[in-house]
């Protein structure tokens, strides 16, 4: 029976990021089953250009014809790039706050041939191939490829063909693992063929980057009593003042700890959340 009283620390930043994919999944999904059934009536229709026609009156929008092949792929690059879009937003906060968490520590700052992941994995792993080991390979060519995917789309068809050529001969070499690593089939299609799996692929792989980050980024429980005691609301005061005055109740106040634990760090082992406990009563003497 796996064990469940385990310290599975995450950066706020990767709670973001997953409500955000979270969200984006609904719409996809939705979306994936009205291209599939539209798809499906065109295909099965007698006259395809009078059925484009008549749904074109009947909805007010003008469309005389369509390539099929071309309108169902190009949405599925419009998936991957928001998805990796949130993906790149969420190692720009993911930066900023480990910076706030660590503020002893240097950061490099990324120069023009690094992408923002290498110099994420440079900065908490001390360098980029220990940080790719981290993560695995597979996982880093994956992403590198679907973000020169969503950068294509987003800038123009001719942007970079050959480095995303060269990019997917890379990450396809590790297909097979990420699909067993995801329970996933299909995935790293080219560019003209990419279609719903990828969508699934790269939301894996960037949940999975996030994963790794926050596991490898954990700060100690002094740290983490730390900077629970420093956390503010919107309003800018901080969020222990509404129980300190419960402070002399040791069970509400142990209770009311535990729960900004869960609320604002994810998952804390009992065993680290009596520790936190500890270190937040000794600095509030």
């Amino acid at each position: 029976m796996r064990d469940l009283d385990i310290t599975k620390f995450t950066f706020k930043s990767f709670r973001i990021l997953k409500k955000r994919l979270g969200e984006f999944d609904a719409v996809v999904e939705c979306n994936e089953i009205a291209i599939r059934e539209f798809t499906e009536q065109v295909k099965n229709s007698n006259d395809l250009k009078k059925y484009i026609q008549d749904l074109s009156l009947k909805h007010k929008v003008r469309v005389n014809e369509v390539d099929l092949l071309k309108f169902s792929s190009r949405i599925r690059q419009f998936y991957i790039l928001s998805v990796t879009q949130q993906g790149e937003q969420f190692l720009e906060e993911f930066e900023t706050e480990f910076k706030e968490y660590f503020p002893a520590k240097d950061w490099q700052p990324r120069n023009s041939s690094e992408t923002l992941l290498e110099n994420i994995l440079i900065n908490v792993y001390g360098n980029k191939i220990i940080g790719i080991q981290n993560i695995t390979e597979g996982v880093f060519e994956g992403y590198e490829y679907y973000r020169l995917i969503r950068n294509r789309v987003a800038h123009s068809e001719n942007y970079n063909i050959a480095k995303i050529k060269n990019k997917h001969q890379e990450a396809i070499r590790h297909l097979i693992d990420l699909q067993t690593k995801y329970h996933l089939n299909g995935g790293l299609n080219e560019y003209t063929k990419i279609d719903y799996s990828d969508f699934l692929l790269i939301t894996n792989i960037i949940k999975n980057i996030g994963y790794v980050l926050c596991q490898s980024a954990t700060p100690d429980n002094q740290q983490i009593a730390k900077i629970l005691l420093s956390l503010k609301n919107k309003k800018g005061n901080h969020i222990v003042s509404g129980i300190l005055k419960i402070k002399n109740n040791e069970n509400r106040f142990k209770s009311a700890i535990f729960s900004l634990l869960r609320t604002n760090f994810g998952r804390i082992s009992s065993k680290d959340k009596e520790e936190i406990l500890q270190e937040v009563t000794r600095l509030l003497a």
